[in-house]
């Protein structure tokens, strides 16, 4: 087998085969030839690809290195390594391969793109919203009248292909039934001021509901309709294949159906007087100053582009190393348990949606990405707030506040990467960070500076120091430790070493 020489006649591909492997790039080469130790890359767009062969071996532990050698990883720890979560079986074959040449989207992007649309102070939820509807998660964007529920809501579905949305309003349960086909060649199906539909008294619009319930369920949706025309019934299926979305105006009378809210993604947007406020002040300046549109905007093009991908990929996967952590921030209630898969297929959604500039490895026709800590630091400032209020909703009682500390996140994640994150079925099973160590190595490093670790701000793009690993670790935590992490032994050992040996400046 040969090493393809289009795939490194790149850049990147001279840089990786000179500086990393210390081989000619001119020479046709082998792939068993490669050295099996490659150095940890600090590309953070690297992927590695893992092709169909025989099993290797498993390589021998390597000896434990006291602080004071040079090869002492501040990382590494031991203890027992558990499954977190199940894929296919892996390949072991590796073959290193350029990042894309096309520019990495980001949440600023979205941002950008929600601001050309004058969606004001809803940046957030519109950022959510459109990665949950791109990954076909069924979701409900909630907030008083007036607070730009439906301007929003515009916004994203505009980024979808027009033939791919279909708008339900104005029609009975009853009635719904007859447009059964319609339905089923849409990607998404829009409710808007749902609302009138789940607090109908009359049950006009009852079919809806149940409807949206058993799609929702992820089972196709049936009935019998009547045919007037003709003696007997017909009958109609509307594919679970879809993902919906509404938008709902909570008023004051208004009582939520349980059965029906823990099925859905819920978003709230802001009703405060400020929000309102800029609003307003948004569309008195808009009218002073002529803005001429664009008939291109290339943005826009390439956040289209990325959401009908999504709409045809079922390979990507997401790994996210930083959960055991969150789980001190989940309320430990039955609710909880009702609503929490909404929360964990959210950051799923997002490491699809900006899958570009991260660590993947490809195994078996499936792409893996992990998620860094500037993506969980964005769904969990983004989303976290809202799930507690959707649970206070369920039960009535008020979720008590956590706080992260995003520098010990980041140490735990670390730690889980490498000991506990697993591939493979029930027999053969491989941890990423003992099977493809450079990889770990590669995501722990991208991100970080020194001994910094960075986020860009989805509101202004500007960057900005999220953990700092020289800060002192926390002497103790106020919240109980979770049962099935694999605790770093002393963050406050490791840290100096760590520091010393990757401070750049």
């Amino acid at each position: 087998m040969v090493l393809d020489l289009n795939i490194i006649k790149s850049k990147f591909g001279k840089q990786v085969l000179n500086n990393y492997f210390g081989i000619d790039f001119t020479e046709r080469i082998p792939v068993a030839d490669l050295p099996q130790a490659a150095q940890p890359l600090t590309s953070s767009a690297s992927q590695v690809s893992a092709l169909p062969a025989a099993k290797q071996e498993k390589p021998a532990p390597k000896n434990k290195s006291s602080p004071g050698n040079g090869s002492f990883d501040p990382f590494k720890t031991d203890g027992e390594t558990r499954s977190v979560i199940s894929f296919p079986p892996v390949g072991v074959r590796e073959v290193l391969q350029p990042p894309s040449v096309s520019p990495a989207i980001s949440p600023y992007d979205l941002t950008q793109y929600l601001r050309n649309c004058s969606v004001v102070g809803e940046e957030a939820n519109g950022i959510l919203l459109t990665v949950s509807l791109s990954s076909g998660m069924h979701t409900i964007l909630e907030g008083e009248s007036g607070s730009g529920k439906s301007h929003l809501m515009q916004a994203v579905l505009s980024l979808f292909p027009k033939s791919e949305v279909c708008t339900v309003e104005q029609v009975s349960g009853q009635a719904i039934w007859h447009f059964a086909d319609q339905l089923n060649q849409a990607r998404i199906v829009y409710f808007p001021e749902l609302q009138k539909v789940v607090a109908d008294r009359n049950r006009k619009h009852a079919g809806i509901v149940e409807l949206m319930k058993s799609i929702a369920e992820g089972k196709d949706a049936s009935r019998m309709v009547t045919n007037t025309s003709h003696d007997g019934v017909d009958t109609y299926c509307i594919s679970k294949e879809k993902t919906l979305v509404a938008t709902l105006a909570t008023e004051n009378d208004f009582v939520y159906d349980r059965e029906f809210q823990r099925r859905f993604l819920f978003l709230n947007t802001d009703a405060s007087p400020q929000h309102i406020r800029e609003i307003i002040d948004h569309k008195v300046t808009d009218r002073i100053a002529a803005t001429l549109s664009s008939r291109y905007d290339p943005l826009e093009e390439r956040l289209s582009s990325r959401v009908t991908e999504l709409g045809h990929r079922d390979d990507l996967y997401v790994l996210n190393p930083f959960l055991p952590y969150l789980r001190r921030s989940f309320p430990n209630s039955s609710k909880t348990q009702a609503y929490l898969e909404h929360y964990l297929n959210l950051f799923e959604a997002w490491g699809k949606f900006f899958h570009d500039d991260h660590q993947q490895i490809s195994l078996y026709g499936k792409t893996f990405v992990l998620l860094n800590l500037e993506d969980v630091y964005h769904v969990y400032s983004a989303y976290h707030d809202s799930f507690l209020r959707t649970l206070e909703s369920f039960s009535g009682e008020q979720a008590l506040h956590f706080s992260p500390d995003w520098k010990t996140c980041f140490l735990e994640g670390v730690s889980v990467a490498n000991t506990l994150i697993s591939v493979g079925d029930g027999t053969d099973r491989s941890v990423l960070g003992q099977e493809y160590p450079q990889l770990i190595a590669a995501w722990r490093d991208a991100q970080m500076e020194g001994s910094s670790i960075y986020a860009r701000s989805y509101s202004t793009g500007e960057r900005f120091i999220l953990a700092d690993l020289r800060q002192p670790a926390p002497a103790a935590l106020s919240h109980t430790h979770s049962s099935y992490v694999t605790p770093i032994t002393d963050p406050a050992r490791m840290l100096p070493a760590y520091c010393e040996h990757h401070d750049t400046t």
